[in-house]
């Protein structure tokens, strides 16, 4: 594996703990903000955190994945192999409903335990998460 690849994916691996967060945002959080328990800067971080979490899909698959590194306008997402199998050039799908293809970079071999990353260039900064301000 390429050097530049592997530290991508290395960065990120804190990321999984987010992805749960994430995962949790999703469908606790809301739950907590409707009872009034988030102060409105949590929100804020809350309602960034759910731009990270994309919809990923191909011919005869759909996933999940997440942003994990952001430079200038492209976006690196990581998502399980099995999702983007056989796709070279899987459809992504922001929260605010703005697709494009993407382009898988790096994908385990074995499809059904492995990680695969994707690379989407040219993306709208509105749709990008801006997480950087909340992280210290």
């Amino acid at each position: 594996m390429n050097n530049s690849i592997l530290k991508i994916i290395q960065e990120p691996i804190l990321t999984v703990l987010g992805c749960i967060l994430v995962f949790l945002s999703l469908f606790a959080l809301p739950t907590v903000v409707s009872a009034g328990l988030l102060t409105p800067d949590e929100y804020k971080i809350h309602q960034e955190i759910k731009k990270a979490v994309v919809k990923i899909t191909t011919n005869n698959r759909v996933g999940t994945g997440f942003v994990v590194k952001i430079i200038q306008n492209k976006a690196y997402i990581m998502t399980v192999a099995h999702t983007i199998e056989g796709e070279p050039q899987p459809i992504v799908k922001f929260f605010e409903n703005n697709q494009s293809k993407a382009t898988v970079i790096y994908a385990e071999d074995i499809p059904e335990k492995g990680l695969a990353l994707l690379l989407l260039e040219d993306v709208p900064q509105n749709v990008l998460p801006h997480l950087e301000q909340y992280v210290k």
